[in-house]
């Protein structure tokens, strides 16, 4: 009996350390995914698949194979307009001639390397809102026209502009006012609102650097938005945006 007992002892030993050895390796990580920061409808990405949709604040499971993963919540576009291998490279190009979607983005990576982990996501607004609104003298209107360009035309999944042509033509209204969705700008690049007629550009200015002396922040996690108003006169135009304010000769070309 002794003899036997002992036999037991060793076999439930041996069955312990298969249990503890076991190879997990290849078994999936449960992962949630929680996102804040969320204003409408938002896909959640987890390695370039959608595996959720949510409209408000949420936590998102699922199951992902082990390993770091990349984790992406959009909204304003839909992911299939993110183009490029699941990660930071992926992006966001905006069509030719159009401005920006009201693009909200956040991005991480999460380590699922384990049986279950967990991932912080905080959304940002990645565009700004430009209201512009033109006076002019008695009967102005057309031919005059307004261009914004930039050497920005998208965003990366992981929040870093996208060197491309970007140029959109304002249309006003009657009494002079027109918005623009403009992406998040690189710090050195450029940003110009062109001023012109169909058959010649009456003046060319730096937009970018005027929205810098004025405080505007492109490195802000969540953009703001910004009223600017043009008054033009037939030498010059004077350009307010809040308090800052500044007159330029309208022969004045860039």
């Amino acid at each position: 009996m002794a003899s036997r007992a002992g036999w037991c002892v060793v076999l439930f030993a041996a069955v312990s350390c298969t249990l503890v050895l076991e190879d997990r390796s290849a078994c999936p990580c449960e992962l949630s995914v929680s996102v804040s920061g969320v204003m409408g409808e938002t896909a959640v990405v987890v390695g370039g698949e959608v595996v959720g949709r949510i409209w408000s604040d949420s936590t998102v499971v699922c199951r992902v194979p082990r390993g770091e993963v990349a984790v992406m919540a959009v909204s304003g576009v839909s992911a299939g307009e993110f183009t490029g291998p699941p990660g930071a490279g992926s992006e966001f190009r905006i069509p030719e001639g159009l401005d920006s979607p009201p693009l909200r983005l956040g991005y991480s990576f999460a380590d699922a390397s384990g049986d279950n982990a967990r991932i912080d996501v905080v959304m940002r607004k990645e565009y700004c809102a430009l209201s512009l609104e033109v006076d002019g003298p008695p009967g102005w209107g057309e031919p005059y026209l307004m261009k914004v360009r930039s050497d920005v035309c998208g965003v990366s999944a992981c929040g870093e502009a996208v060197e491309g042509a970007f140029a959109f033509t304002m249309t006003l209204s009657e009494d002079g006012r027109s918005t623009v969705f403009l992406p998040r700008q690189s710090l050195d690049g450029m940003l110009c609102l062109d001023i012109f007629m169909p058959d010649r550009v009456l003046c060319t200015f730096s937009l970018g650097a005027y929205m810098e002396k004025a405080g505007y922040d492109w490195s802000a996690p969540n953009l703001q938005d910004l009223n600017l108003r043009l008054s033009l006169s037939v030498t010059t135009f004077t350009l307010r945006i809040g308090l800052w304010t500044d007159t330029i000769p309208m022969e004045v070309v860039i």
